[in-house]
């Protein structure tokens, strides 16, 4: 719970900042390493209220990712968050086998006897991504025989 998460210092957004203190202890404490590389001047500023859960949406997904990855080595969530000179966000982590793309190269919603688990955090970050104007795009990169995904929005 966020009410017991110690919070840490990301950057001057204290709502931003809270957000990465949660995800960054809940990583830590199920042993999935977390890096972070924040502008802390104004990594926070922003035209929305939104980014917050752009963010906690981004690192929601990489949580989950892991926890599908049966090789706790090959665990970990990367966050970058710039501001300037332009807004970008990046988040990486392992990709379980199975990923599916749609024909934009999103990744799709798992699919359990006909229902859908999950697809919202997906599917609100292109939604904020199309309202500001923003790149957005994901892709498959291979390290060290690790498949990770990749997530990044600029703008």
């Amino acid at each position: 719970m966020l009410s017991e998460t110690v919070i840490r210092h990301f950057c001057s957004d204290p709502t931003i900042n809270a957000v990465l203190s949660f995800y960054a202890e809940t990583a830590e404490r199920e042993g999935i390493p977390f890096f972070s590389e924040t502008d802390t001047t104004d990594a926070g500023t922003d035209r929305s209220e939104m980014f917050p859960i752009v963010i906690a949406n981004a690192l929601e997904n990489a949580l989950l990712a892991n926890r599908k990855i049966d090789d706790k080595e090959k665990r970990f969530i990367r966050i970058v968050l710039i501001s300037k000179p332009q807004r970008m966000l990046r988040v990486e982590n392992p990709i379980p086998e199975g990923t599916v793309f749609d024909k934009e190269g999103f990744p799709m919603p798992d699919v359990q006897d006909g229902n859908e688990k999950h697809g919202i955090g997906v599917k609100s970050i292109r939604a904020y991504a199309k309202k500001h104007g923003a790149d957005l795009y994901y892709r498959i990169e291979k390290q060290d025989e690790t498949r990770r995904l990749v997530m990044m929005m600029v703008g």
